[in-house]
């Protein structure tokens, strides 16, 4: 967190010494078209990072949610449905042939359940891990990352250009500082630098590029003159005093040493940042894993609830069960109970007919 509040002071550094603008010609070193690719090709893995960790986390979410949602409908229902099936059995009102059918389509049921529940596991740890480091990756990759490209996009506003001056940083009490004939005002930013930038987008790709700054990286400059975009504003800067880019010697994330080079202090944190960052990956691909394994069960478990209860409901007392209970529950008789209805019938029926042999054979 000390170096995205050391950034977050040196963007604003950065942005206020932008906008203003001296006479005199800036003294220091430029920063060369390999130098801002150094910084470039960061701020970009930084940002795709930032925002794959965003939308792996709301996918996740939305995966979990799911999964949670539909356990809490089902689970009820499945208890009450086991009650049912080991009743039956301990009564024995029910065919023993459908009685069999009866036991293996719970049976099924029952493995889809805790399929999920143990997907759900699984699910649930991983999910925490995300949450956990996600924070930290996104608050130091967008905006390590943003700043990066703010001082990118001020080189490439500024390079080749004969009358136009940019200082990235400058200290307030020097006469000399940034800008040319007072014409210097802050553009506004693409949201890319126009460079030899890693377009990979995968995780894989991300994670090379990131891989290239586990080890401090110097950034190219230059005494040219004609390169026209100074990383240090003023002769106290480039010689290393208060306020060389970027915040300090210490602790700040790229340090210039008088007489030597600026240095990109990225060891620690990009090492911090593919940890963290592949432990989200990991996390997010057992939580895709388990879902694309038990999601397409979730459709069949309908489809056995269904044949249950065309099973359990070949048995007239398990009909006028589910039809008092139906009565019961919603006071009136719903679809649930329209196979009662029909057995309600039938029986009418068998008794009409019986009365009516009985009647042929008084009559007889």
């Amino acid at each position: 967190m000390k170096v995205v509040s050391l950034f977050l002071a040196a963007c604003l550094v950065i942005l206020g010494a932008a906008s203003k603008a001296v006479t005199e010609q800036p003294s220091g070193k430029a920063m060369t078209l390999k130098g801002a690719e150094t910084l470039c090709n960061l701020s970009h893995a930084l940002r795709v990072v930032g925002a794959k960790t965003q939308d792996k986390q709301k996918n996740a979410t939305e995966m979990v949610d799911k999964f949670r949602e539909w356990r809490h409908q089902h689970g009820v229902k499945g208890r009450t449905w086991k009650a049912i099936v080991q009743g039956l059995e301990k009564i024995g009102v029910v065919n023993e042939s459908y009685m069999e059918g009866i036991k293996k389509t719970y049976a099924k049921m029952e493995k889809i359940m805790n399929n999920t529940d143990k997907a759900l596991q699984v699910m649930d740890t991983s999910f925490l891990n995300i949450v956990r480091v996600s924070y930290h990756v996104v608050n130091a990759s967008l905006s390590i990352g943003q700043v990066l490209r703010d001082l990118v996009v001020l080189f490439e506003q500024t390079k080749g250009s004969e009358n136009s001056w940019c200082c990235l940083v400058k200290t307030a009490s020097s006469g000399n500082g940034c800008g040319s004939d007072g014409k210097r005002e802050l553009a506004s930013a693409p949201e890319e630098c126009n460079m030899s930038v890693t377009k990979d987008m995968s995780d894989d790709g991300v994670l090379t590029t990131l891989n290239n700054y586990k080890t401090d990286q110097p950034v190219e400059l230059t005494d040219n003159n004609s390169a026209k975009c100074w990383i240090m504003g003023t002769e106290e800067v480039a010689n290393g005093g208060a306020g060389s880019f970027i915040v300090g010697t210490t602790g700040g994330f790229v340090t210039y040493s008088q007489g030597s080079a600026v240095i990109m202090k990225s060891s620690d944190m990009v090492l911090k940042l593919i940890s963290n960052y592949t432990s989200i990956r990991d996390g997010y691909e057992s939580i895709t894993q388990q879902y694309r394994d038990v999601e397409p069960t979730l459709t069949s478990f309908a489809e056995l609830e269904n044949k249950l209860k065309k099973l359990l409901t070949q048995s007239p007392m398990v009909r006028r069960y589910f039809k008092e209970n139906g009565r019961k529950r919603k006071g009136t008789v719903g679809d649930d109970d329209v196979i009662d209805e029909e057995g309600f019938t039938m029986r009418k029926q068998h008794t009409l007919m019986g009365l009516m042999a009985f009647a042929a054979v008084l009559v007889m």
